[in-house]
């Protein structure tokens, strides 16, 4: 389930009821309206396969490669001003460029 807070009063003002396999996913993460889910935080090369826009409310083709060198992530995080997507820690360059350029 995702849900979108109003920004000061942190009131629900829309909720997506996602249904995924959880066991086949190992975490999820949303950059620029779109919930991506990256098959394992253990294995040291994996790939995103699932990826739902929240705007247009459909689920959007993906086969993205993502680079886990460090294993073990238990956050994955974004910085809007470089376009790159990374594990919770140093030293990996994975990038999810294919879906910002459409």
């Amino acid at each position: 389930m995702v849900r979108k807070l109003h920004p000061y009063k942190l009131t629900t003002e829309y909720v997506w009821n996602i249904t995924l396999p959880h066991r086949k996913v190992g975490e999820m993460f949303i950059v620029c309206g779109v919930l991506y889910a990256v098959d394992s935080v253990t294995d040291a090369t994996t790939s995103i396969r699932f990826a739902f826009d929240l705007y247009q409310n459909k689920v959007l083709e993906a086969n993205i490669p993502f680079s886990n060198p460090f294993r073990n992530n238990s956050m994955i995080s974004y910085n809007p001003n470089i376009a790159k997507s990374t594990p919770g820690t140093k030293g990996t360059n994975s990038f999810i460029q294919s879906y910002l350029e459409q």
